[in-house]
């Protein structure tokens, strides 16, 4: 796990208790949005599940972009239900904490 990822460098987040630990790579994620779309809209309607994506992004011997892409939209939402969890009474509640 990275930690929690912000759209702005940690250093832009000043002195507070909790910040993140890097920027995001928002050019990748805007870069492979189109290709992470339609994996996300495949997984949506079940068309494919989400072990066969992760094997064939894996599979690839070289760096693969969408597979990045899509582990730093995975750190994106990570980053925003943990804020959520943290600020969020009711959240937490809801999730049976």
């Amino acid at each position: 796990m990275d930690g929690l990822v912000g759209f702005h460098h940690p250093s832009h987040y000043g002195d507070v208790l909790i910040r993140p630990a890097r920027k995001v790579l928002e050019q990748l994620i805007v870069k492979e949005w189109p290709i992470n779309q339609r994996i996300l809209a495949s997984l949506a309607q079940k068309e494919v599940t989400q072990a066969t994506i992760v094997r064939k992004l894996t599979s690839y011997t070289r760096q693969n972009q969408t597979k990045k892409a899509l582990w730093e939209l995975e750190n994106v939402c990570r980053s925003i239900h943990i804020l959520d969890f943290i600020d969020d009474h009711l959240y937490r509640q809801h999730i049976g904490c």
